[in-house]
Order: structure tokens, then C-alpha cells, then sequence
């Protein structure tokens, strides 16, 4: 997927390294047309997009506040007037999305990425950011792999 991801960035691509010649070579806009074909749900699509680096910190919060009530219809225990579900959510996108590869899921960190005490996210938070992080990976996941099936057919 990261091949894929790379083609879309015009800066970083040298489309004569890519094989084939004229023919067969994977461009920008096949990748964006296997990606509109994908049908992706909104927040499938969204997940793409801040895999893809659209998003800045801010709007990963921002964005975050609006995909949390697709999640709640999954999973009863995340409630949208429930301040931990949206603080947990926000964390666990962040550290998907917005962090960097050497970074470690501690309970001082998230604390750092909550605004609140370390004791806090150990006692309320942490199981929630572990489940909610799960559920945007297997989201993901299924997204790259619906985006891989038509870039192959």
C-alpha cells in the first residue's frame, strides 16, 4: 500500500523508474480511480486520508470528534456523550496517525497526547484507546485491502 500511497505524491515520484514503459505502468490517476471504486465507507475513506498524511494534528482531533459516531454504533460501551470515549478516540487516532515510528504507547505518553495525569489514562483509558486502536487497524486494514483488489483488477 505504501508503493500505492508513494505514486500519489507527484513530488516523490519518478514514473520513468517505474517498469513497463508506457505500458502497464502504474500512474496517479489509476490509483485514484481504485480508491474512488473501492466504496469505502466514510470511514474508511477518512482513515485513508489521514494515512495518507491530508491532515494535520488539529484536524485529526477535529476529524476524530466526527468518526467517533460511526464507532459507537459498533460497540455499545463507547458513548458519544461519554468524555473518556471521545478523549480515547482522539489518543488512539493520534497514535496511529500523527505520531512517529519510535514512539512507545505508555501510560506517560498518552497522558501527554489526553492532557490528563498518567494515573488517570491507567485507571480509565488505557483498555479503551487499546480496544478503539484495534478497530481503526482492522478498518483500515479492510480499506487496503478493498483499495488493493481493484487496483489488481
Amino acid at each position: 500500500m505504501e508503493k500505492y500511497l508513494r505514486l500519489l505524491n507527484p513530488k516523490t515520484t519518478n514514473f520513468d523508474s517505474i517498469g513497463g514503459g508506457n505500458f502497464g505502468a502504474l500512474t496517479r490517476e489509476d490509483v485514484l480511480l481504485a480508491i474512488s471504486y473501492a466504496r469505502l465507507s466514510t470511514a474508511q475513506d477518512t482513515l485513508i486520508k489521514c494515512l495518507m498524511g491530508h491532515f494535520t494534528i488539529e484536524e485529526i482531533e477535529r476529524v476524530s470528534c466526527t468518526l467517533i459516531s460511526a464507532y459507537t454504533l459498533r460497540d455499545p460501551e463507547i458513548s458519544i456523550n461519554d468524555h473518556n470515549g471521545i478523549l480515547a478516540f482522539k489518543v488512539a487516532m493520534l497514535e496511529l496517525f500523527a505520531c512517529s515510528s519510535n514512539y512507545k504507547p505508555t501510560y506517560r505518553n498518552r497522558a501527554a497526547l489526553a492532557g490528563k495525569s498518567h494515573m488517570y489514562v491507567k485507571r480509565s483509558l488505557d483498555h479503551l484507546i487499546d480496544d478503539l486502536k484495534s478497530q481503526l487497524k482492522k478498518d483500515l486494514e479492510q480499506a487496503v485491502k478493498r483499495i488493493s483488489n481493484q487496483i489488481r483488477s
